[in-house]
This record gives structure tokens, sequence and C-alpha cells, in this order.
């Protein structure tokens, strides 16, 4: 009774100050994810797995195995914030091996002093049978997928700018049953495709692509993910020397990252590893971090301001 003023909204209002579109690395190796690492990773160690923000998206996801209906979809979806790898992190995995390990509908996961569910995203139960692939849609539409290509107005066939990325020749287990026995999944020959298998078929291009639900939002308020960047010091990443960054639980410690995974740079033969933060001093690995530390530098030899 004491609102005086309606203002219309035509865009979903995000939960947290980072801007979507951004690549984002999270340390994957201590989750036991079954089936093959996906070679096409910077890392295979899975220390430093790529995922881009997608936002805050209006959207349901499955607490466990179900078809699902409209009527549930408008039901539960509700807005929360996201993150997706980058690549499908294994292969070689069926459905059934993942919900025994809880990865289907979600497991606890913390980096960096920041709360998530891992999961896979819910991809919707049919498909809208589109007359090309640009129709396409999973259905239920308030599906995380397709919430996720919308929130980036991604084309069906952008495979590099869009939020959901390498997408093309692979496949993406998604949460939903079509059927029974049948689970579905996305990708392979344009972004929005939607398709279905056996929940116990493994194949080289069908994979895991897990999906960070950032959890507590109110809690954590809108400043809550603190942006820290690794300069990588002259080794590399996969391909890249170009610095690289991870998120971290504003105004609280931090892990220092591992070194697992960077190839040192060329010519160091060397075993020597630390982190220099902005506040010039060296950090370990697995170290605490200050919370004001606001950058990392990788070390691979001891500079002579320490020795």
């Amino acid at each position: 009774a004491d609102v005086t003023k309606l203002t219309a909204q035509f865009a979903l209002s995000e939960q947290f100050s980072l801007t979507p579109g951004g690549t984002y690395y999270f340390d994957l190796s201590a989750m036991g994810i079954p089936g093959t690492v996906n070679d096409a990773l910077p890392d295979n160690t899975l220390h430093y797995v790529p995922f881009t923000y997608a936002g805050t998206a209006d959207a349901y996801k499955l607490m466990s195995e179900m078809a699902t209906t409209e009527e549930y979809a408008q039901q539960k979806k509700y807005p929360h914030s996201l993150f997706i790898a980058d690549y499908n992190v294994t292969f070689n995995v069926d459905w059934n091996q993942l919900n025994e390990k809880q990865m289907i509908f979600g497991t606890p996961y913390t980096s960096y002093g920041v709360n998530y569910t891992m999961r896979v995203p819910s991809a919707g139960s049919q498909s809208n049978n589109g007359k090309d692939d640009s129709s396409t849609r999973g259905i239920p539409k308030s599906n995380e997928w397709d919430a996720i290509l919308d929130k980036a107005n991604q084309d069906w066939k952008d495979n590099i700018s869009g939020y959901i990325k390498n997408w093309s020749g692979k496949y993406s287990f998604g949460q939903d049953n079509y059927a029974a026995s049948y689970r579905a999944y996305r990708g392979y020959f344009s972004a929005r495709f939607w398709g279905w298998s056996l929940a116990s078929t493994r194949h080289p291009d069908l994979g895991f692509r897990p999906v960070l639900e950032v959890l507590n939002p109110d809690t954590l308020g809108s400043g809550g993910l603190k942006v820290v960047p690794l300069d990588l010091g002259g080794g590399t990443l996969g391909n890249s020397s170009e610095d690289i960054q991870i998120i971290v639980k504003t105004g609280s410690e931090f892990t220092a990252p591992a070194s697992d995974g960077m190839t040192r740079p060329n010519g160091d033969t060397g075993s020597y590893f630390m982190w220099l933060g902005s506040d010039g001093k060296l950090y370990a690995p697995g170290a605490s971090v200050p919370a004001d530390v606001t950058k990392l530098t990788a070390q691979f030899a001891l500079s002579e301001q320490f020795s």
C-alpha cells in the first residue's frame, strides 16, 4: 500500500556489478570429474579452466530427473547468476556417471571464498522444431542454455563472440529428460541445436560443460565478486602469455592459485615459483593472500629485491 510509483523494467537487473561476457579461470582439479579431459583446454590439469560470466539469467533449473513442463518452468524460473565453461571439460562420459557424482543437478564448489553450485545447465525437454537452426529453441524456452544465449544476443552460428563457446562439433549434456531413459543435449550443429541420447551413451563428441551458479547473491551484495588479474610473468597458459583473471570474494582473504598448468618461460628449466602481490609481498601457491591485494604476478626466479 505504501508504493507510490511503478517503473517499467525491460531488462533483467544484474545481481552483481561484474560485467557479463568476461572470461575468468576456475580450478576444477579437485572435483573428480569423470571422463577424458578435453585436449582443447588451455590446461589439461584442470587448474585453470576458462568460464564466461553470463550474468543474471531468469531461467529454471532441475533438482532431479524429469521431463520439464511449461508449468514447472514458469513456477520455478528465478533470477540467478551463472558462469559457463568455454569448453566441454570432459568427453567419453555418460549422463549417468555424471549424475552419480552429483554433477547433473549440483555439487558444492568453493573458489577463492565464493560458494557455487557446479552442474550442467537446464536445456529443455524437447525442441520447438524450427524450420532452420536460427529458429530452434529448447522447450520450455526458459531453460538456462537458451537464456545464456539470449543474454549475449548470440546468433545460432556464433561460435566465437557469444557466451557459449566452442559448441561446433561438440554436444553438451543438459539436465532435462526427453523420455524415461533419454537425456537432452545441446550444440554441435548450431549453438541452438537440441537433441537427445540414452543416459548411458558415451561418445568422444558428447561431454560435460559445467555452469557455476553463484550462491547467496543477496548476502554477497552487488559488489561481492572481485576480479584479481594474474600476470603470467613470461610464462604461458595454453599458447597465451596474456594476463588472465580469477574471481575472489570481496573483502576476504583468498588462497594463492596453483602453479600447475602453466608453462615456464622459454629456456627456464628451474623449479622456483611464487606469486608477487600488488602489496610487494611473495605468496606461495596455497598461501593466504590478504583481501587488499589487487593483482598477482608469477615469479619464476627469485627477484634481487627478495634475495
